[in-house]
């Protein structure tokens, strides 16, 4: 075998074992999802999450009647690094938002980033998230790892 048919050979070996570790991550990535999703009603610290990405009032009365979720209401989820404020900041649940404020989820959590929910609130235009953020205490000068401040997202989005 020449040195360039052993090259070519080496090159396909690893490229096969990329695309082998991509499957892989991807279907890791599947089984976590779907895990999630069958585990909504139950002690899944997680569920807190999936039920505020899609502000399911109901789902999280149902979890916060659980200790183990209601004494760590600032769980991060594992993926994303995000507490369930997070979530429901990004995705303008503002009675979701509400509902954890109560049980007392911190407002000025830092994300992965550096971001907070204000960030997150003022990022994707969500104006009425921004003011019960900015009511109960959002601390708008913190700044993300972009160098932006919370208060700098929303004088963009909110124009």
């Amino acid at each position: 075998m020449t040195e360039r048919q052993q090259k070519e050979e080496a090159e396909l070996v690893v490229g096969n074992q990329l695309q082998l570790q991509n499957l892989m991550k991807e279907k890791d990535k599947e089984v976590k999802f779907l895990r999630r999703k069958n585990d909504r009603s139950s002690d899944d610290p997680f569920a807190i999450h999936y039920a505020a990405v899609n502000g399911e009032l109901s789902r999280l009365d149902v979890l916060l009647a659980r200790p183990k979720i209601l004494n760590n209401i600032d769980l991060r989820d594992s993926d994303s690094g995000w507490t369930a404020l997070h979530f429901a900041s990004r995705s303008g649940h503002v009675k979701f938002a509400q509902r954890l404020l109560e049980c007392k989820a911190n407002v000025n959590a830092l994300g992965p980033n550096n971001e907070t929910c204000l960030h997150l609130a003022a990022g994707w235009g969500t104006k009425e998230m921004v003011g019960l953020l900015l009511q109960v205490g959002a601390d708008k000068t913190m700044i993300d790892a972009k160098g932006h401040t919370g208060e700098s997202h929303s004088v963009t989005a909110l124009r």
